[in-house]
């Protein structure tokens, strides 16, 4: 028996593991490539065997490392060797997609990294759907896209007005700036000189 008194968990905010992740964009990292050493399918290159034996592919495990759905992990298959080419095209187009999403140096490495842990950690955006699995009818996620890292800001608040803000006018360069004319000041009148009344000289009659 175990108290489980001790340990306070809101089952409400835990999500289940097998919760299907709502379509959209996620940006995400492989976390893992290639299958498990121990496995007795999995190859010395890490490619495993499928169960029929037809063919091997490369497993590879995404983790979600942003908003509400980060640390989910998201897993998918590339059927790099196959009897059926187009499974095979559709998983060399795929690759092909996943490293021009981590920005993959193809002048440098045409064929791609020498191992599939050059891929890891390198942040991208999956655009994950939903589907119904072809035997069991039961709905899967799905990677049906890779594209290089995106930011998902907000749209800016429209004006209360309604109409668009008036752009300011372009700065002028100051040696496109045309120099003021010189300003020429009018002369003044001269206010007339009022006449000082001479004093009578001595002698003389006022």
């Amino acid at each position: 028996m175990a108290i489980f008194g001790n340990n306070r968990i809101d089952f409400n905010e835990v999500q289940a593991t097998g919760e299907l992740l709502p379509a959209g964009m996620y940006q995400a990292i492989i976390v893992e490539s290639g299958g498990n050493p121990e496995d007795d399918r999995t190859g010395e290159d890490g490619l495993v065997s499928c169960k029929n034996g037809k063919g091997r592919y490369l497993p590879m495990t995404f983790e979600i490392i942003e908003g509400e759905h980060k640390g989910r992990k998201i897993y998918k298959n590339f059927n790099l060797e196959n009897p059926n080419e187009m499974a095979v095209r559709i998983a060399q187009s795929e690759l092909k997609e996943l490293l021009q999403a981590i920005c993959w140096d193809f002048s440098a490495k045409p064929y791609g990294p020498d191992d599939t842990t050059e891929m890891h950690m390198i942040p991208m955006t999956l655009q994950i759907t939903i589907r119904k699995d072809k035997n069991s009818d039961e709905e899967r996620n799905e990677i049906k896209h890779f594209k290089p890292k995106q930011s998902f800001g907000t749209a800016p608040a429209p004006t209360t007005t309604g109409k668009p803000a008036t752009p300011a006018a372009p700065a002028v360069p100051p040696w496109q700036r045309k120099a003021d004319p010189p300003k020429t000041e009018t002369p003044k009148a001269e206010a007339p000189k009022a006449e000082t009344p001479k004093a009578p000289a001595e002698g003389e009659k006022k």
